[in-house]
């Protein structure tokens, strides 16, 4: 990636940043994250049950029902999770569970404002958009800047968010999955270097801090160099005598329920996932 200088905004409407909730305690209701490549839902609270279809790595799920009792699979003691949505049970064991607060559920549209700044790969057209779940965020990543053929090219990570004193905090991803440019899963990418794997160095996290202009509030990278007005940035692009270099990803929060999330699953990287 060259080395401009870029800004991370993120914006949120107010209740936003009070989210990032606490984690379901085992065996009751909420939200869960699946964290397999593929978790298959099932009639049945069991694994004889007759498989309905896959949800894929990062799908958020709403639980409106327990099994009553736990089973071991694959070493794996769990209980069962009814899925909202299709009314199949997935095996909790490959779910993280957290909570769910419809108001504080929803994910980031991004906007990227550029101007006079030259680039390749895949790392300038990254828009940081997580989706937020419970105390979860939900990433749709790039790998490599200019991935080889059957290499891994985008990925979807999963990681911890919490917020403090005004500020969101994205932690160090937990959990992730690659796929390359045919659609076949790579699980063991961790165990390659790759451009992004940043996200998981075991000091990483990324604080951003609300702000408001105009426009209303707004959050941006607590290292980034302030900014008073997005209005004023997409302004001066739009000139043609400037020749400043200008990049900025904005990103605005939209709420949005886990059943629509859902039909944007499995996550891709530049469409803004509509």
């Amino acid at each position: 990636m060259k080395s401009i200088k870029y800004i991370f905004v993120l914006i949120l409407i107010a209740f936003l940043y009070t989210g990032c909730g606490k984690k379901m305690t085992d065996g009751t209701m909420g939200a869960g994250i699946v964290k397999a490549s593929k978790l298959a839902l099932r009639e049945t609270p069991s694994l004889e049950g007759k498989i309905i279809r896959y949800y894929d790595f990062g799908t958020p799920v709403e639980i409106d029902a327990v099994s009553e009792n736990k089973e071991k699979i694959s070493g794996i003691e769990d209980y069962w999770y009814r899925d909202k949505k299709s009314g199949a049970w997935l095996f909790g064991g490959y779910l993280l569970r957290t909570d769910y607060i419809k108001d504080k559920t929803g994910y980031f549209s991004s906007e990227i404002i550029m101007c006079n700044v030259i680039c390749g790969g895949f790392s300038c057209a990254f828009q940081f958009s997580p989706y937020i779940i419970g105390e979860y965020y939900v990433l749709p990543v790039y790998i490599e800047d200019y991935p080889d053929p059957g290499s891994p090219e985008r990925g979807v990570i999963i990681g911890k968010c919490t917020s403090k004193d005004e500020k969101i905090i994205f932690h160090r991803a937990e959990e992730m999955t690659a796929y390359d440019d045919a659609g076949n899963i790579h699980r063991d990418i961790l165990q390659r270097e790759f451009d992004t794997k940043f996200f998981f160095s075991k000091d990483y996290k990324a604080v951003y801090k609300k702000h408001k202009d105009e426009e209303g509030e707004f959050f941006t990278h607590e290292n980034s160099e302030p900014i008073e007005s997005r209005a004023s940035l997409r302004e001066k692009c739009s000139d043609k005598k400037n020749k400043d270099e200008i990049w900025v990803g904005v990103n605005t929060f939209i709420p949005m329920s886990i059943e629509e999330m859902q039909n944007r699953f499995p996550l891709k990287l530049y469409s803004d996932n509509k």
